[in-house]
């Protein structure tokens, strides 16, 4: 509503440990090697694509330096399009997942199952309706936050608008590799 750039992430384990505090009485239903991933995250991809997005910029510089700005500029307007959907990936593998271990949590508590307790698998039905759930939220609420974190937090030009996607693209597929939100 704000166009507040949030993580979405930290506040949906942030929710549900509150929940497991509140049910547990105590901490004892935290497990706390677990949550630590999600302060190694935070902290690291943080720091990982701060670092990327400031080395590809300056590798993009340097490798650009005797090409016309006029000729470097329309193709790296083209390449923020490939930029975007690398990105949009890796908000699927991101935020997917998580949005379905949720659901997943959901649908199990409420067949009376223990999680944790029986094999099972993901429900086809649950992938489909996680990802339509996701695009339609994007669409209809995400316009605030893409315009702040596209337009007001800082000044780019194409060419670092494509150096951020394949930093934060990199600093994604590596948070999704080592399991860290």
């Amino acid at each position: 509503w704000f166009g507040i750039p949030t993580s979405e992430s930290h506040a949906l384990i942030a929710g549900i440990s509150g929940a497991a505090i509140a049910i547990q009485k105590g901490f004892a239903g935290i497990n706390g090697n677990e949550w630590m991933k999600v302060i190694y995250g935070l902290v690291i991809s943080t720091i990982l694509g701060f670092g990327l997005g400031f080395l590809v910029t300056k590798l993009i510089r340097i490798i650009c330096k005797n090409i016309r700005r006029q000729k470097a500029t329309r193709f790296f307007k083209k390449s923020q399009v490939v930029g975007g959907a690398a990105m949009a990936f890796m908000h699927g593998a991101q935020d997917g997942q998580k949005f379905m271990s949720f659901m997943l949590l959901g649908v199990v508590l409420s067949n009376g199952m223990i999680p944790g307790s029986a094999n099972f698998s993901i429900p086809l039905w649950l992938m489909i309706y996680t990802s339509i759930i996701i695009s339609l939220g994007t669409l209809i609420g995400g316009m605030k936050i893409i315009k702040t974190m596209g337009t007001k937090v800082t000044k780019v030009e194409s060419y670092q608008g494509t150096a951020a996607d394949l930093a934060s693209s990199i600093c994604l597929f590596a948070s999704s590799m080592f399991g860290l939100p």
